[in-house]
């Protein structure tokens, strides 16, 4: 018993999502698109500035990784190198 453990048991409860890092790069031209998918999911990552283009650090639910990899593919028309 006990106030902590009654406290507990009217807590809401919250889901724990599982959360993947990821890393891909895209041509300099296609940085806008990324840049509005990201925004549309409220989501921010890292940019690292390659000579090829640039590098998108990212974290995101686990469970939304594959329907983001085919609309980031689509959205950049195959313009995308995933590194994981």
């Amino acid at each position: 018993g006990g106030v902590a453990a009654e406290a507990l048991r009217r807590a809401s409860k919250v889901p724990l999502r599982e959360w993947e890092e990821v890393r891909f790069v895209v041509p300099f031209p296609q940085m806008g698109r990324v840049h509005r998918l990201l925004a549309s999911r409220s989501w921010t990552a890292l940019e690292e500035y390659l000579a090829e283009g640039v590098r998108f650090h990212l974290k995101l639910p686990a469970e939304e990784r594959e329907a983001f990899w085919q609309e980031l593919r689509d959205l950049t028309r195959g313009q995308v190198r995933w590194e994981g």
